[in-house]
């Protein structure tokens, strides 16, 4: 299957339904490739994923964390997201049920995404196919995607999952004299934020800016 015969790939292992998620997508428009029923083992341990143009291997990851005697995938009852977008590898991660200071589960999540990634803790199914939508939809620049569902009704909070555009982060590194944002996480971002280093506008506009 080559990378845009369909536009999102969902696996659906056999404790979730994805009804809702399923019918969200296909509602705006998007060509789904749907596997349900997967047995949940070792290799389908996640609720479902949903891939941009392309299959992961979670398989060699899983084998990886096994080696290590540290089976944390056994814990990601939860989702994964990711999408393509400006010729890097994956841009966004969703994860339910991780928790944020669980290091070692990060860093097996980033063995699969890469470097460059973003992470939230929890996200109804509702939200996130609205987000879905948004980011197939800049990634295949289908404006009419937004036709039900414009950005402003995505929750703020999604917003944090977006990868940001290099171009605008080379610009607010610019304008407030920060590090290198790219290699920042939502949470350091909104950290500075608290400490008063980036506006509540200028916050909303970094991560808005890729919806």
């Amino acid at each position: 299957m080559g990378a845009r015969d369909f536009d999102a790939y969902l696996q659906l292992d056999s404790r979730f339904n994805g009804t809702m998620l399923h019918q969200s997508l296909v509602g705006a428009g998007l060509n789904v490739v749907v596997e349900e029923n997967l047995p949940y083992d070792a290799a389908t341990r996640m609720d479902f994923c949903f891939i941009l143009g392309r299959e992961p291997d979670l398989e060699s990851v899983i084998s990886n964390a096994e080696e290590d005697e540290n089976p944390v995938l056994e814990r990601f009852v939860g989702t994964i997201l990711y999408c393509k977008s400006n010729g890097k590898k994956l841009v966004a991660l969703l994860v339910c049920g991780l928790e944020s200071n669980d290091s070692t589960a990060f860093e097996i999540v980033q063995r699969v995404l890469g470097r460059d990634c973003r992470t939230m803790r929890t996200i109804d199914e509702s939200n996130m196919a609205k987000l879905i939508v948004g980011i197939v939809a800049e990634e295949v620049g289908n404006a009419n995607s937004y036709a039900k569902d414009p950005p402003s009704a995505v929750p703020e909070m999604c917003k944090q999952l977006v990868g940001l555009k290099p171009k605008a982060v080379l610009e607010l590194a610019e304008e407030q004299s920060l590090a290198d944002l790219s290699s920042m996480t939502a949470e350091q971002l909104l950290e500075l934020k608290a400490l008063g280093r980036i506006s509540s506008k200028k916050l909303f506009d970094f991560f808005g800016s890729a919806l």
